[in-house]
Formats: structure tokens, sequence, C-alpha cells
């Protein structure tokens, strides 16, 4: 189970182990209706005390680790440096 935060708001759903961090980052930005430049430049992080960036390559269960099989996400602007 995949649950991912955004704006105070809350949305799960259930996926297989090998789907890819963009497909969750995908169905994540429809899901709270986020369309156009709106949607551009977001990323995944992990809701714990390190919020890693999720690769967006990466299969969303090697961020779960068992007996654990589940994972909460943040939604967020990806921050780009200036300088």
């Amino acid at each position: 189970d995949v649950t991912v935060v955004f704006n105070g708001q809350k949305h799960a759903k259930t996926f297989a182990p090998s789907v890819l961090v963009r497909r969750v980052l995908k169905w994540a930005t429809k899901e709270f209706g986020l369309k156009g430049a709106d949607a551009e430049n977001k990323e995944l992080r992990l809701a714990s005390a390190s919020g890693q960036a999720m690769k967006d390559d990466a299969a969303i269960g090697s961020y779960v680790h068992y007996p654990k099989c589940e994972l909460t996400a943040y939604l967020v602007d990806i921050v780009q440096p200036q300088g």
C-alpha cells in the first residue's frame, strides 16, 4: 500500500512492488488534480526522518522492507539550488 500526502490531503492505492516510482508519481499528480504546469517539477519523497527523494526509475518495492509492506511519501516540488 502506498499513501501519498500533498497539501494536507492523503490518497492511497495498492501497487505491485515492481511498479516504478514514476508511475506512482503520475498516479499521484492525477489523483490530486494537478495538470499542466502544476504537475511539472514534482517528486516523491519518503515520509521519514531522512526525507530522501525517490528515484523515478526505482521499483516502489525497493523502498519497503519486510515485514512492513506499506509506504508513505510526500508529493513535493523539486528543489533546484540557486547560484
